[in-house]
């Protein structure tokens, strides 16, 4: 206690004792240890001056190549559908599907040449329109094959059961 008076008359103040006796409420939280960034290329900025729109840009500039082949694919597949009867009906379809996939690769190439938020824009939303378009078809091909499911189901019962009434009926 003589060392605490000595020490407040030289310095002013005593620096107090911790008394913690929970353990200290801060977490202790290490960085996330991520990939090794890649090369920067020609076209795209080196990762630490990398703007918002490249950041949210990379994964779809990797995949604008898949996307634009899907494209040409699907215009394909429609000029194909309109050789068919049927098919000049439906043919626009996958054209429309195609033309909207090569549109968002050419969004997502200019917003990374150009960091341009509007064109990542909208290259998002013709990517989510493509997905609408998909979804819907979707949704109508599964009501027409549940459609054609019950339509067969029915004809193969009313068969059988015309057969069963044929059949007594040959005997007399």
């Amino acid at each position: 206690m003589s060392d605490e008076i000595g020490l407040r008359a030289r310095v002013g103040s005593v620096p107090e004792q911790p008394t913690q006796t929970e353990p200290d409420p801060t977490p202790i939280v290490e960085a996330p240890v991520t990939e090794l960034p890649e090369a920067p290329s020609p076209t795209r900025p080196a990762p630490a001056a990398m703007s918002l729109v490249h950041y949210l840009d990379e994964p779809l500039w990797r995949a604008k190549g898949w996307i634009k082949l899907m494209g040409i694919l699907f215009i394909l597949q429609g000029v194909l559908t309109a050789l068919s009867l049927w098919g000049i009906v439906l043919c626009w379809l996958p054209i429309w599907l195609g033309l909207t996939l090569m549109s968002a690769a050419k969004n997502i190439r200019a917003a990374a040449e150009l960091d341009n938020k509007e064109c990542m824009r909208q290259a998002l939303d013709k990517i989510a329109l493509y997905f609408k378009i998909n979804g819907i078809l979707v949704i109508i091909g599964l009501v027409v094959g549940i459609l054609v499911a019950v339509a067969v189901a029915l004809g193969a019962l009313g068969s059988v059961a015309m057969m069963n009434q044929g059949i007594p009926n040959m005997m007399q």
